[in-house]
This record gives C-alpha cells, sequence and structure tokens, in this order.
C-alpha cells in the first residue's frame, strides 16, 4: 500500500541552504508547530559522562575504585552518580570486579559506543617550526602505533590560515601515518613575527646601547640617542603585539570552532594540539625588558595599559569551555624545548633581564597548560622524557573512570561548574571542570554536523537516502532530489481521536566548497495515519522529498532524522557532486 492518501508534512523554505522540502502529497502547517489533536510529553533526559582520571602521587594509575569512593558536586550541589564506567588497560570493567583475574579472562565486554576514544591529532602549522614538528612527529607515530585499541577512532587536523582536516575519524593506521606524512610535508609558517622579535630584541641590548649606558660616549648625544630609541623601540613593541595579538586571536578562534564541530561526535574525544605554544600576552616580555633598559621611564598603570589590551586570557578561558561543552579533553605538545633559548642566542651583546625571561617562559607555558588542566587533560613538552609523557597520555586513554549524572538545569544558566572529590586521602583527580547544557535540538544539530565533517552516522531508523536525476540551472548550479524513506515500523505512533501520528524532524546541513558546513536547519515532519490503515503502514515506509541545490563546490549533504515521540535519531551523509554525470 501507499502512505500518500494520508501523509501530512509540512513545508518550510531552506534559503540559507537553497532547498525546499516538496511533500509527495498534500502538505499542511500543523496548527503550533505540531499534529492538530496530538497531545504528548517529550521527557528529555540529557546524561553528562565525566571521564575521571585518578593517579597516586607518583603518576601511577589508580584502579579498582567504585563509586561510592565518588563525590560529585554540579554548581557546589552534590548530585547522584546515575551511570558508573570503568576502563582497565582499553577493558571494561564491573564495578566490584576482581581485578587480578582479568588477565585470565578468555574474552571481555566490548566498549560501549559511548565510551569510545575519538582521538584528534591537531597541528598548529601557524604556531609550529618545521624541524620542530619533524622532531614530534616521531614520536607521535609511535605512540599511535603502539598506545590505541583496535576501536579507538583517529583523524588528523592541521591549521595555517584555517583548518583542515585530513580524513574521517578511521581506525586505519596506513591512513593515519599517510596524513600525517601531509601534514609534515606541507610548509610551515614562514616565521617573519619570530625573526621581528629576535630583532627587537636585539636592538634592545645591542652594543652601542650598552655603550650609551656606560657613558662611554658623549652624554648630550647619549640623552638624544636615548630618547630616539627609547620611542622607536616602543613603537616597535606595540606594532608586534598587536600583530601577534590579531594573529593569535584568530587562530584561537579556528580552533574553538573545530572544537565546537566535535561535539555530536559520540563517546569520548581528545584532543593532542601540536604547536609551539601560543603565548598569553604577546610582547609582554618584551615591554619588561624595555622598561628595565630604559630604566622604569614607563609609569606602573602606563605599564599595565600597554601590557592588558594584548591579554588574550579570556580567549584561552572560552577555548576551555567549548572543549568542555564539546566533551574534548585537551592535550597540549609544546613542541618547542625552551622558548627563551631563540632569545638568547638573538642578544650578544646585553643581558637580557631574568624578569623578562621567566615572563617568556610563562607566557607561552601557562595558557595552554590551563586549557589542558580545565579540560582534564595534560600538557607535555618536546624535551629527552616526551615519549614518557605521551606514554602518561596513552594511561588516559585507556584506563579511566566515567561518572554520569542527569544534567542540571537552573534558570538560564547555560555553564555548570564541576568537581569530583575522593573519599581517599593522597590522590590526584582529574577531569573537566565545567559542562553546557544543550537541548535535544542542538544535540541533534551537532550529531548531523558531526555526519557531515566526519562521517560520524548512526542510523537506528533505518533510514533510506536516494539521489535522483540533478538538473542544471541557469545560476551554474545543480538541483538534485533526494528522496528519505523511513520504515514506519520504526516510528513511535501515538494514537489520539482517530488517528495515529508520529512527530519527527528533520536536520539538514551541506559541506561548502572551504569545507565548512552551512547552518542546520530544522524541518518538522508530520505523520498522521487513520487507525483502520496502521498495520498496514507497518510495512510501509513514509517518503519526503528534498530537491538540494548544489552550489559549484559543494561535497556532501548530512540529513539527521529524529523521532520526536520515540526519542531516536539517525544521522546519515551521501556524496553530491555539482557536477553531476547525467544531469539535464
Amino acid at each position: 500500500m501507499s502512505l500518500s492518501p494520508v501523509q501530512k508534512v509540512s513545508i518550510l523554505t531552506l534559503a540559507t541552504l537553497g532547498l525546499i522540502p516538496i511533500p509527495h502529497v498534500e502538505a499542511q502547517e500543523p496548527a503550533g508547530g505540531g499534529n492538530p489533536g496530538v497531545f504528548f510529553e517529550s521527557v528529555d533526559v540529557d546524561v553528562v559522562n565525566v571521564e575521571v582520571f585518578v593517579t597516586d602521587k607518583k603518576g601511577n594509575a589508580v584502579t579498582g575504585l567504585t563509586r561510592e569512593d565518588f563525590s560529585l558536586r554540579v554548581d557546589g550541589t552534590e548530585v547522584p552518580v546515575s551511570n558508573f564506567y570503568s576502563e582497565v588497560l582499553g577493558r571494561p570493567v564491573q564495578e566490584g570486579q576482581d581485578l587480578a583475574l582479568l588477565d585470565q579472562q578468555d574474552s571481555f565486554e566490548a566498549t560501549p559506543l559511548e565510551q569510545r576514544l575519538h582521538l584528534v591529532v591537531f597541528v598548529d602549522n601557524a604556531n609550529i617550526r618545521a624541524p620542530n614538528r619533524k622532531r614530534v612527529f616521531k614520536a607521535l607515530r609511535e605512540f599511535l602505533d603502539n598506545s590505541l585499541s583496535p576501536d579507538d577512532r583517529v583523524t588528523v587536523a592541521s591549521i595555517s590560515k584555517s583548518v583542515f582536516t585530513h580524513s574521517d575519524f578511521l581506525n586505519d593506521r596506513r591512513v593515519i601515518n599517510l596524513a600525517l606524512d601531509d601534514v609534515e610535508k606541507a610548509s610551515a609558517n614562514d616565521f617573519i613575527h619570530e625573526f621581528e622579535r629576535r630583532e627587537i630584541y636585539s636592538e634592545l641590548f645591542r652594543e652601542e646601547t650598552t655603550a650609551v649606558l656606560r657613558g662611554e660616549v658623549d652624554r648630550q648625544i647619549a640623552r638624544s640617542t636615548e630618547d630616539i630609541n627609547r620611542g622607536g623601540i616602543l613603537n616597535r613593541i606595540r606594532a608586534y603585539a598587536q600583530s601577534e595579538f590579531d594573529r593569535s586571536r584568530s587562530g584561537l578562534r579556528h580552533l574553538g570552532a573545530y572544537v565546537d564541530s566535535l561535539a555530536g561526535v559520540p563517546g569520548r574525544k581528545a584532543l593532542i594540539h601540536v604547536s609551539d605554544s601560543i603565548p598569553n600576552n604577546p610582547g609582554e616580555g618584551m615591554f619588561i625588558a624595555w622598561n628595565e633598559r630604559f630604566r622604569g621611564t614607563l609609569a606602573a598603570e602606563d605599564y599595565q595599559i600597554q601590557v592588558g589590551q594584548f591579554d588574550l586570557r579570556d580567549q584561552f578561558r572560552e577555548l576551555g569551555q567549548r572543549a568542555n561543552a564539546a566533551r574534548v579533553t585537551m592535550y597540549t605538545l609544546d613542541a618547542e624545548s625552551s622558548h627563551t633559548s631563540a632569545i638568547r642566542s638573538a642578544v650578544t651583546d646585553g643581558v637580557i633581564p631574568n624578569l623578562s625571561l621567566s615572563t617568556i617562559e610563562s607566557n607561552y607555558r601557562e595558557p595552554l597548560e590551563f586549557v589542558a588542566t580545565a579540560t582534564g587533560g595534560r600538557r607535555v613538552q618536546a624535551n629527552p622524557t616526551l615519549a614518557r609523557q605521551l606514554s602518561a597520555i596513552s594511561t588516559d586513554f585507556n584506563t579511566f573512570y566515567s561518572l554520569g549524572f542527569q544534567a542540571v538545569e537552573k534558570g538560564s544558566k547555560n555553564h555548570h561548574d564541576i568537581e569530583v572529590k575522593l573519599a581517599r586521602k593522597g590522590l590526584v583527580v582529574r577531569h573537566r571542570n565545567n559542562y553546557t547544557r544543550k537541548n535535544r535540538e542542538q544535540r541533534m544539530a551537532s550529531a548531523t554536523v558531526a555526519a557531515l565533517l566526519y562521517n560520524s552516522v548512526s542510523n537506528p531508523l533505518e533510514v533510506s537516502l536516494t539521489k535522483g536525476l540533478g538538473k542544471k540551472r541557469d545560476d551554474g548550479s545543480v538541483a538534485v532530489p533526494v528522496e528519505l524513506k523511513i520504515p514506519v515500523s520504526k516510528l513511535v505512533l501515538l494514537p489520539t481521536e482517530g488517528i495515529h501520528a508520529a512527530q519527527l524532524s528533520l536536520f539538514v546541513t551541506i559541506k561548502d566548497k572551504q569545507g565548512d558546513p552551512r547552518p542546520v536547519q530544522r524541518i518538522p515532519f508530520n505523520l498522521r495515519i487513520p487507525d483502520e490503515f496502521v498495520e498496514q503502514a507497518k510495512a510501509d515506509s513514509a517518503q519526503y522529498t528534498l530537491p538540494v541545490v548544489l552550489r559549484p563546490g559543494d561535497q556532501q549533504i548530512a540529513i539527521g532524522v529524529r523521532d520526536d515521540i520515540g526519542a531516536t535519531s539517525s544521522t546519515l551523509r551521501i556524496e553530491l557532486n555539482p557536477r553531476l554525470a547525467g544531469a539535464v
């Protein structure tokens, strides 16, 4: 039988996407955005999972804890742990299980999807020198080959002026190594800013200015030279600090947007950020050196104004918050072993003040260390102990606890603080320190974006997508009809007033030629079946057709389908080449 005589859908023009849903039959907008005469209460249960890493004072992982060992507080109020999960060396462990017998098991339970690891190796080519990148990549390759389980999924991303994702999440190590090869062969940043920084420090401490301070030239000329140097170098410092502030802020925005895109990827997510680090306050070490060089010429208040305008602390706090909202643990790998060695080598005719040197180190160390700590991760540095530090990250991946609790909604507050404590003393606990509550529509939109960008698809509703024949348009785009079929037997039908009704939502987004997703659009899709046809209808499928308008460079479309009554959803991705063969 056909459902056409009883199918009811709603029309919503998607101006942003260039999509217009066309029903097979009569379309009507349900009153109030739902089915007429259909009333139901949908309980939106949002369980938040918090990964917890517990070590002793020597850094060794502590296993064998139970939910009773943990105290979980949200915004200062203790909440019950509804879901408890633990894993030891990649094996799920039941509460109370004897760990001594773990290795004697012939088989063990597979990692549930909600706890499967999705790892991003994110290479910041805008902030890493090629020699440093080459050195840490050798260690990273060994880490990936030896530390991940077959169920773990990995992708590689890099950024120069924008973010580029080199693959979907895969467990194929060969493909991942090829992606790392591509990143390693790419040109790193030209580092003009690094040369400028060295030149400024050299100018501050060059031999002739030192001679001026010693009174080895005419004092009148000395004072004139001092005045010229004082203003000229300060202007160069301001210009450098402004340029670096703008560049770093842009990079952090791109990184934050990338982290956002991971929110819909299921399970645990970890991101290893590989760079020479990003300074917290570009130019602060220079301002200190300048002030020392010219003997406190800059008043304390003026100094704070000069330095404060280039402070990136808010941007780093926001990055940590966005990572926590997406359930991403950040591991920051500083590929530079010393951030002062290059400056020391540039200054051969003077001594850089210790305060300036310590400021430079802390400027590069603290911000990404803060992000790692805020998300429950670690900061590691490319020094002789790098392999051991990466091994500690590997332990995080396969030995951890997960505490699940029902999301707390407090008025209009979106961000909620998390605190985990242990009854046992002397142990170190790491975890993300906040979460952001999202409604189910936001979660579904995130899942649709993840399906588009990473092929992170799931299809319990057994939705099928079929491309029709493309039709060329005068503007060079191609209109391609995409037909959705959803088995009625997979939907929850609500009986009321002589009909059975299903209420669904479609979520649609397209990847543009830059590789970015267009804004997700939601389409209500409502199905009404007279009672006498319900049993027959369960053997058929509801159909919906989207004529998708593809612009030059568009590559893929992702569609999410959610059964609003049954609280079940599917996400799918299909390739849509705008130069479709056979387009008429």
